[in-house]
């Protein structure tokens, strides 16, 4: 059965050969030799830990941080870092957080894309604050994870299709299985290494080849089918979508077609909606970071646009309809249901926050002077704190901003590994040149 997103790959295998690129002489450039954050009221550094280069993005649920770290995935105290466990991991694994759990899926292939369902040896669910095994599966299967299930993806005994089972994520009881279905993990506004919030309907491949919504709680097929696009699959609360986001040559707007259908197979549309440009006025054509695990940017039915002429927008994928337009112009590239980032260009220029529920803007911020062909680039929204990666020549570092003021609370010369409400980690270089430092920091309502 064939699974979706093989025409959007090129775009992240480009992604993530880009370099750092130095900033143009009109470039504002922040002072990074006086770091904004270490004498700034409110702001706390918690704990520091050396750690591997590459270390991978980790995650914060409830008082453990979880972090993997060489061949190591840790559990660390959130308050002072200190090790509560650890367990194996290798660099073709990876692992998401549903709810309290960890998942783990030991030697995913063809992994470049990081939201992808891929082939893995097995599968291995652990309670994140204790690192204690709760159950396993083994492959080869593909996984997608929510919050409350994992659905595997097997191929049938001597067929070519595919079956799906759905089990719960606490201790794996099957839930159900459906055969000749395969889930597709397309998402809206979910940020890897954390899982999307559990569905009422997934998206997925069925028999022949459709895209079809399943009943996350039965494993029904549902009416309402479309045809397969390359692009993405998912599910808006009850209906059901497919992209297209590559323009025919023909066509010279950065042109996105969404064809949707109630889940009962009733309602029945197509929209055009547009993707940003970049600064050589080149289509982005994705609408979110992929490498994030986004297919786009918003919450429930709702996602982040742009306007033929350039201008952000909400489209309302249960309507076909724009719910909002902002006044200036400007590229959404990151979000989180509440706020959305925007940037003059998908690539370039000056930033903004906007309340994602009216398009109002909150408030603008200078180009940190990284391209977002970088891959360096990195930027994280949350309620309480939005993070940018940005350069100063050849010199990173990370801004930190109040999420609704926009008031700069940090700004360290690091990158950004990760992002919450009220914490920030950034790594920097070590003496070795094989690891890094990682500095944890916290940020009160000061």
């Amino acid at each position: 059965m064939p699974f979706l997103h093989v025409g959007r790959r090129v775009l992240t295998v480009l992604a993530a050969l880009a370099v750092l690129a130095a900033c143009s002489d009109a470039t504002p450039r922040p002072d990074v030799a006086d770091p904004v954050g270490p004498t700034t009221p409110g702001v706390r550094l918690a704990w520091t830990k050396t750690v591997a280069t590459g270390t991978r993005p980790f995650a914060v649920v409830g008082e453990t941080v979880l972090l993997a770290d060489g061949a190591a995935l840790l559990g660390l105290r959130r308050s002072d870092g200190g090790e509560l466990w650890r367990l194996p991991f290798a660099d073709g694994d990876r692992f998401t957080v549903a709810g309290a759990y960890g998942v783990v899926e030991r030697g995913r292939t063809a992994s470049f894309v990081a939201s992808e369902p891929t082939d893995s040896r097995s599968l291995e669910v652990f309670d994140a604050a204790t690192g204690s095994p709760r159950w396993r599966a083994d492959g080869p299967v593909r996984a997608v994870v929510r919050t409350d299930a994992v659905y595997l993806t097997r191929r049938a005994d001597r067929s070519a299709d595919r079956v799906t089972t759905a089990h719960e994520v606490a201790d794996g009881r099957t839930r159900w299985t459906a055969p000749g279905v395969g889930i597709a993990n397309d998402s809206i506004g979910a940020r890897l290494p954390y899982a999307p919030p559990a569905p009422r309907y997934l998206a997925a491949t069925v028999s022949g080849g459709a895209v079809a919504a399943v009943d996350a709680r039965s494993g029904a097929v549902q009416r309402g089918q479309l045809s397969s696009h390359d692009w993405y699959a998912l599910v808006a609360d009850q209906t059901l979508v497919v992209t297209d986001n590559d323009p025919p040559p023909s066509e010279p707007r950065c042109t996105v077609a969404v064809t949707s259908v109630a889940v009962d197979g009733t309602n029945q549309r197509s929209t055009t909606a547009f993707s940003g440009r970049q600064a050589d006025n080149s289509c982005e054509r994705a609408l979110a970071d992929t490498g994030n695990g986004q297919a786009a940017l918003g919450a429930g039915t709702r996602i982040a646009v742009s306007s033929a002429d350039g201008h952000p927008q909400a489209l309302d994928l249960a309507t076909g309809t724009i719910a909002w337009t902002a006044d200036a112009p400007g590229v959404p590239i990151d979000g989180d249901g509440d706020a959305l980032l925007v940037r003059r260009h998908a690539d370039t220029g000056d930033l903004a926050l906007l309340d994602f529920a009216s398009g109002r803007q909150r408030w603008t911020a200078p180009d940190a002077g990284l391209p977002g062909t970088s891959a360096s680039w990195n930027s994280a929204v949350t309620r309480g704190l939005v993070a940018v990666t940005g350069a100063a020549g050849d010199h990173p570092f990370v801004n930190v901003y109040d999420a609704d003021t926009g008031r700069l609370r940090g700004r360290f010369p690091s990158w950004l590994a990760g992002a919450g409400d009220d914490w920030v980690a950034v790594t920097h270089g070590a003496d070795s040149a094989d690891q890094l430092i990682l500095e944890f920091w916290t940020f009160s309502s000061r």
